[in-house]
């Protein structure tokens, strides 16, 4: 059903997409998030890079939106077992996450949490922590 409503905002967005990227980008990011909850990580991955690539376009290099999609692109990664790739990325998200955000934030912390998961999960005890 999720996917539905998403797909009829894709629709009407992508007539006039110079004027509406920026809602094709939220769009083919949560269209990702359902993917994933679906464990169909392939489409999900897809969905998360068409939101970077839009995001890329519109929005500064350090915009917290390109490290949600970061962020979001390491965690699909990870789930396909891509540990390398998804580190890449969530050391990408937090970068930017750090330059932009207030140190408290819960970004922030989900970011570190992420990689620290990603690290314990690889026996790297020293990183993990």
């Amino acid at each position: 059903e999720a996917l539905n409503w998403q797909r009829k905002l894709l629709a009407i967005c992508e007539r006039s997409p110079q004027q509406y990227q920026a809602v094709l980008a939220h769009s083919y990011n949560n269209i990702g998030l359902v993917y994933e909850k679906k464990k169909e990580y392939g489409e999900a991955l897809k969905n998360h890079y068409r939101s970077l690539e839009l995001n890329e376009r519109i929005l500064h290099k350090d915009h917290p939106d390109i490290a949600r999609n970061h962020h979001n692109i390491g965690i699909t990664l990870d789930a396909l077992g891509q540990s390398e790739e998804a580190m890449k990325h969530y050391e990408t998200a937090l970068k930017i996450r750090e330059n932009t955000l207030p140190t408290t934030h819960v970004s922030i912390g989900e970011s570190h949490q992420c990689l620290g998961c990603l690290h314990y999960n690889q026996q790297r005890w020293n990183k993990a922590v």
